[in-house]
């Protein structure tokens, strides 16, 4: 799988050391909430500077949120039980991406087996691992270490879209650095 992974990146070009985009992933340990308990994630919605707007060429590249699990009671009919969260990771298809990797409190592991990526989450430590996504697709994972009882109910999913699609999608939770 790693020769696989190598070839896609001496086939499409650039460079996996500088890649584009740079997500920082943070493992923590909580359990599922129903949208009707309170508020189900922290997310922080930012104002897309009008630099941005008017020149729709800029992709944003910084921009914050918290994925959580949908619960039983919350699913909608064709979501998949124990895999579906309340806000997906989107990145963009065709880019060199950096995934940035830790956890608040117990040891975790970031894993999507479909795009070959599985690194551990540890406390204190940041581990990195590139990627090249190369079609647009809905893709799951979940953590694979044991980290508690509620280890089966910490899932992933990163939809990756269009450079263009994700261009709109970012500006909703840009952050200005």
């Amino acid at each position: 799988m790693f020769l696989i992974d190598q070839l896609k990146t001496f086939v499409f070009g650039g460079n996996p050391n500088d890649p584009k985009y740079q997500p920082k992933t943070i493992g923590e340990y909580k359990p599922p909430q129903s949208k009707h308990e309170g508020t189900q994630s922290s997310e922080r919605e930012y104002p897309t500077p009008a630099k941005y707007l008017q020149n729709p060429e800029l992709i944003p590249k910084y921009y914050s949120f918290q994925s959580n699990m949908i619960t039983d009671e919350d699913l909608q009919p064709g979501m998949l039980r124990n895999l579906e969260v309340d806000k997906r990771l989107t990145l963009p298809t065709r880019t060199h991406i950096r995934f940035l990797i830790t956890a608040t409190d117990v040891i975790h592991s970031w894993a999507v087996p479909s795009l070959g990526i599985k690194a551990d989450a540890v406390p204190g430590r940041l581990h990195r691992v590139t990627t090249f996504i190369q079609r647009e697709g809905v893709f799951y994972g979940q953590c694979s270490e044991m980290c508690g009882t509620l280890h089966g109910f910490m899932p992933i999913v990163i939809e990756a879209v269009s450079p263009q699609v994700y261009a709109a999608h970012a500006k909703k939770y840009y952050v200005d650095e």
